[in-house]
């Protein structure tokens, strides 16, 4: 364990399991008096899951994946592209910002080199990608406010905290319905949750994307949610954000080689089809 770092109060952090407030015990973890709970800080990075670490197959992975090296950066290529156009392109960010599932946190970096005003927290369900994270950050000289380790489902901040809540490929991991009423109530009246590269699937084709992609869900240990572009819509809707929108991903400049030559072919037809019958990755934006 590492001593907390002085820019973090525990009134910026609560229990996840109960919302509780937190104490910081000899700068060693947090603790809620409410459910009894301790909270430690591993090498900077504040762990709230209700696992022990040893129980998270899934941060396992960022050990021995290529992803985790340096060679990450080469391989996120077009989701960069991806982020630095339908994100960075498109919005000016201020106050605080959090990143979910942010894996090695190269986009954190990315939008707090642009916007260094802003405090941004980045949390990730695995330990050993957010110390990867940090130290990028680091050697980069771009300051993180805070790492966390956690749940997009049960999230350790305060109501109403967040400017701005950004993630890449998140919500297709998370249940729906319970990751979006967290975001909303994190979100500060007005702020925004920006989704990129999410997927849509009819049930006629997620048995197709399962058998594809079965082996990374395994690998991750985590759960595949794929839904109908009406779920999402429904979903959206009935969690309280007042502006919600999906937007079809068709640029073929931010997809890996191969998934080129379906999107060539899914940009030729109308979005309804690809949306109701096929398979398409989309982009999200809720505003509180």
């Amino acid at each position: 364990m590492s001593e907390n770092p002085k820019n973090i109060t525990a009134q910026d952090l609560v229990c996840p399991k109960c919302k509780g407030s937190l104490i910081i015990l000899a700068n060693k973890e947090f603790f809620c008096g409410k459910c009894n709970r301790n909270y430690p800080i591993i090498d900077g990075v504040y762990y709230f899951l209700m696992e022990n670490l040893d129980q998270v197959p899934y941060q396992q992975i960022w050990k021995i994946d290529q992803r985790s090296s340096a060679s990450s950066m080469e391989n996120a290529k077009p989701s960069i592209i991806d982020f630095k156009k339908n994100v960075l392109g498109k919005f000016e960010f201020s106050g605080r910002v959090l990143e979910i599932g942010a894996g090695l946190c190269w986009a954190s970096l990315l939008l707090k080199r642009k916007n260094p005003g802003c405090q941004v927290f980045t949390s990730d369900i695995s330990l050993e990608a957010l110390e990867k994270g940090k130290a990028a950050s680091e050697k980069n000289d771009v300051k993180i406010h805070c790492s966390v380790v956690c749940r997009v489902e049960r999230l350790p901040f305060p109501d109403n905290f967040f400017d701005y809540i950004f993630g890449s490929s998140v919500l297709i991991y998370a249940d729906l319905g319970s990751a979006l009423k967290e975001l909303r109530r994190v979100l500060k009246l007005g702020g925004y949750y920006i989704g990129i590269r999410e997927c849509v699937s009819s049930r006629i084709f997620s048995p197709f994307y399962m058998l594809i992609y079965a082996r990374k869900s395994d690998e991750y240990a985590a759960i595949t949610q794929l839904h109908p572009y009406k779920e999402w819509m429904k979903a959206l809707r009935n969690n309280g954000f007042s502006l919600y929108q999906i937007d079809s991903c068709k640029d073929m400049e931010t997809k890996a080689l191969a998934s080129k030559s379906w999107y060539f072919i899914a940009n030729k037809v109308p979005d309804a089809l690809t949306r109701n019958l096929l398979f398409s990755e989309i982009h999200i934006l809720m505003k509180k």
